[in-house]
């Protein structure tokens, strides 16, 4: 195996996990947009969604 093609494998996971990082942070601003729309229509107002599902959660309501 020559350095040429380490190289190139090297180069070529770079590129799938610059493409997942890239996939991950376009879906997570989409998800932070959803649940900061969703928090706002919440009986507590714009409390974040982590804390009113964790919250939900507790209580069982």
């Amino acid at each position: 195996m020559n350095l040429e093609s380490v190289t190139d494998v090297v180069r070529l996971r770079w590129t799938f996990i610059g493409k997942v990082y890239g996939r991950l942070s376009v879906q997570l601003a989409i998800v932070t947009y959803i649940a900061s729309t969703i928090a706002n229509y919440t009986p507590f107002g714009s409390l974040d969604l982590p804390a009113y599902l964790g919250l939900h959660l507790l209580t069982g309501t």
